[in-house]
């Protein structure tokens, strides 16, 4: 028998023999009391903060397991702290379990409230009068009441924010505060009030004569099918229209009957093409000069109207083109949040609304790093406004009156309002705890959180409804397994062990959980799932239903395998399945059998969003990637984004826009400026890491000769280093795309290797590609190089086993052994 088997024997052995002393203590908030000692279902203690305190005033010398009965056990600003303050540590493996009774259902800790059914009332004209007119008159019958501050549990508020606020939860769904427009509503039957053309791009030359501002739709005239449009403010003592005519020109001239523009005219711009975004050329010999530019469509899209103009980048106020805003003038400020800048990242601001000037200034700085800022042509909503109350899952609380104000569904069995601010439970720096079989909801914060702490575990526990995270972990040789996400403010699971200045693995694995619908408060760059630092694995885990990224990894020696993403970037574009980027120090990475598919992204009008596959960002570097499949993206289906000494091999890239897309980025992208975003070098020294000596310079040699610093990194001779040098893409199938291979940049002739890689005329040969079955027949062209490796697609996904499992078999072989020895 080998010796790590003899070895494996020997401990069971001996936990075997331990199980025996164990002690066990019972909870249970219904007939339980805290005078009780605890030690039986008969006597046992009433709170689960008794149960913890009861083996805190001693060293845990024998497993301690904490069983708790079915049943709500509220946590309102508590928490469950297990510390190495609090509990003295043990050598014993894993000495405390938090876990239900056998053979009942979960127990609930809950940081809500449950509001009664019988507390909600009717809106009435006098008990409501503060918020009764502004209500719309039409939808006062569906609003229901609800007097917070007379309910029997204590009801806190605090002050509204963008985030981490008290939210409404009815039949465990979560209600929206009331926003215009509504959640999710389109409508593309016409154009918004007006449009605003925007100023050339080229500020070289001077637009002449100026035609920008805001333009007025005549509905009643149409050319070529288009509405028509004519400037709000005449031009040199003439009004500009814009139209299309049937010869598809785009034209902006002063006729108002359609017609190609004559010399009598005056000073004109047209072209030709489909659709309405982009530049309209001068036409020089008319006197017009310089190319003003068209936006997209300004119609409602997915609960969003657009920004008209913003002048200045970095400013703080837009012009808006929506006359709903013009009725919110009455109010200091306005909740809003939108895309200010780019179409990943979202930002909730408070914005004063001048009517006179159809103005919008927000009251702080968008954005950050690369992305400051504001530009035309974004979308963006407002929100918290009781005058917007109306439509079902809505709802608007009046803080100083504290009152609920609801839209409710006909038929309701229960309602929740989320209080606490606090964890459900901490633990910090403490070693050997297991929680199973709980379940956690309803925080405005975030739920769970491990500082500094070994040998955890997570297991079949759900989480659901809270304002921030599910789990924040930090530690090492741990594991979060079989666990159900849904309905989170935030990440599901942010998972960091392992230390970077040593390479020191941290042995942590993020293994077989489902998410759906996290990130629903905060989804910039927010991924439902995220392994970071050194030495992890992230397994057999489910996304779907995700507003951003699916899964992110920010590490080195990380593998991210087995996993699976459906419909993700729901809300987002330029965002990824699975996601890192911008640190040469995330080296070492395996990305292997993966398959993430079926995604469309935010779906921007004018096709201008995408979502991507995999997504290597912005130098990123030394990842293996092999054996994935990508399919069904409305984007690409890998982005290789100048990273260096990438492996990229035997993966099906199937029906994306773009199979692959790369370039050559890094030179105009990196910063020289001391420690900000995309300055490399010093990112990695920010990160603990030492190139030059070991264990860096021997693990990853090649960093070692990068120049010292950035000034030098930037002379012409040493910018290779940010092309994609040592990069080899060969073996892959691509199939049924519009674009298979996208080389922006010249980044082709920078790669070491591109080769035996198929293309949309080269028939793979699936057997079932419509159901999601990507295995070939041996007549695919793909077996022709001789390259192709199996994909084991039946190991791929939640609850699936792969290799690795044969260590587990072992495992339960050696418990058979030790049985059968007692």
């Amino acid at each position: 028998m080998p010796q790590d088997i003899m070895n494996l024997k020997f401990v069971l052995i001996v936990l075997l023999i331990v199980s025996t002393f164990s002690r066990d203590i019972y909870v249970d908030n219904t007939s339980g009391s805290d005078q009780n000692p605890g030690d039986s279902k008969i006597y046992p203690f009433e709170s689960i903060q008794k149960a913890i305190s009861s083996i805190a005033s001693s060293e845990i010398i024998e497993p301690v397991t904490i069983y708790i009965k079915s049943g709500y056990y509220p946590f309102v600003n508590n928490s469950i702290d297990i510390t190495k303050w609090s509990i003295k540590n043990s050598t014993i493996p894993r000495p405390i379990t938090i876990t239900k009774y056998p053979n009942e259902n979960p127990p609930v800790i809950t940081g809500g409230v449950k509001i009664p059914i019988s507390s909600f009332r009717s809106l009435n004209s006098e008990t409501d009068k503060a918020q009764y007119e502004k209500i719309q008159s039409s939808k006062r019958n569906s609003i229901k009441v609800c007097d917070l501050d007379k309910l029997y549990d204590r009801i806190d508020l605090g002050i509204f924010e963008a985030d981490s606020n008290a939210e409404i939860y009815v039949d465990d769904k979560r209600f929206r505060v009331a926003r215009y427009p509504n959640y999710e509503y389109t409508d593309t039957s016409h154009q918004t009030e007006r449009i605003f053309i925007l100023p050339p791009t080229d500020t070289s030359v001077q637009l002449t004569p100026n035609v920008t501002g805001y333009y007025i739709p005549r509905t009643e005239v149409l050319c070529g099918n288009e509405t028509t449009f004519k400037s709000e403010q005449s031009v040199n003592g003439k009004y500009y229209y814009l139209y299309k005519n049937d010869s598809s020109y785009w034209t902006l001239s002063t006729r108002f009957d359609c017609g190609v523009p004559t010399q009598s005219d005056g000073a004109y711009f047209t072209i030709k093409r489909t659709a309405m975004a982009g530049e309209v050329k001068a036409v020089e010999e008319s006197g017009a000069k310089g190319n003003p530019v068209l936006q997209q469509p300004n119609y409602i899209y997915r609960g969003n109207m657009w920004t008209a103009y913003a002048p200045d980048k970095l400013g703080r106020t837009f012009y808006y083109s929506n006359d709903k805003l013009g009725e919110y003038t009455k109010y200091d400020s306005v909740w809003m949040r939108g895309y200010w800048l780019i179409f990943s990242q979202d930002q909730a601001v408070k914005g004063t609304i001048d009517k006179n000037k159809r103005t919008v200034t927000v009251d702080r700085a968008l954005g950050g790093g690369d992305f400051e800022g504001m530009i035309s042509g974004m979308p963006f909503y407002i929100f918290n406004l009781i005058e917007e109350l109306d439509e079902e899952g809505e709802y608007y609380i009046d803080y100083e009156e504290k009152k609920l104000y609801i839209y409710l569904p006909a038929i309701v069995d229960k309602v929740w309002i989320s209080q606490t601010t606090s964890l459900l439970v901490n633990v910090h720096t403490f070693n050997n705890l297991t929680i199973q079989n709980i379940i956690f909801e309803y925080t405005r914060k975030t739920m769970m959180s491990f500082y500094l702490s070994n040998n955890i575990l997570v297991k079949n526990c759900t989480f659901r409804h809270s304002g921030l995270m599910g789990i924040y972990f930090s530690g090492n040789q741990s594991t979060i397994t079989h666990n159900i996400f849904y309905d989170m403010g935030s990440e599901a699971v942010y998972m960091r062990c392992g230390n970077f200045t040593t390479l020191y693995r941290g042995e942590c694995y993020l293994t077989h959980n489902y998410a759906n619908t996290t990130s629903q408060v905060s989804f910039t760059f927010v991924p439902a799932f995220s392994i970071a630092f050194v030495g992890n694995y992230m397994k057999h885990n489910y996304v779907e239903n995700n507003p951003h990224l699916g899964y992110a990894h920010n590490g080195a020696y990380l593998e991210i395998s087995y996993n699976e993403a459906k419909n993700i970037c729901t809300r987002a574009s330029d965002c990824g399945a699975l996601y890192s980027g911008t640190h040469w120090e995330y080296s070492g990475n395996v990305i292997k059998r993966n398959f993430f598919h079926d995604s469309t992204g935010f779906g921007q009008p004018g096709g201008g969003s995408f979502v991507i596959g995999i997504y290597l960002d912005d130098n990123l570097s030394k990842q293996r990637v092999y054996q994935n499949v990508v399919s069904n993206f409305v984007g690409r289906c890998i982005e290789h984004g100048s990273g260096r000494s990438n492996l990229i091999y035997n993966n099906i890239f199937y029906k994306c826009n773009d199979g692959y897309t790369g370039d050559s980025r890094g030179p105009r992208r990196y910063h020289t400026t001391p420690n900000v975003f995309y300055n490399l070098l010093d990112t990695m020294v920010n990160d603990g890491v030492d190139r030059y000596t070991s264990p860096w310079k021997d693990q990853f040699p090649e960093w070692a000769l990068l120049p010292k610093t950035s000034e030098e990194l930037m002379k012409e001779e040493n910018l290779h280093w940010l092309y994609m040098e040592n990069s080899e893409i060969y073996c892959n199938v691509f199939y049924n795309h519009k674009k298979d291979y996208v080389f922006t940049e010249q980044c082709d002739k920078y790669m070491k290797r591109w080769e035996m890689n198929t293309n949309s005329s080269q028939d793979p040969m699936f057997y079932d590609v419509d159901n999601n079955d990507f295995k070939m027949r041996k007549e695919g062209e793909i077996y022709k190089y001789n390259c192709w490796e199996e994909i084991p697609y039946e190991n791929i996904g939640i609850n699936k086993r792969d290799n690795a499992y044969s260590v587990l078999t072992e495992f339960l072989t050696v418990i058979c052994l030790v049985v059968f020895l007692f």
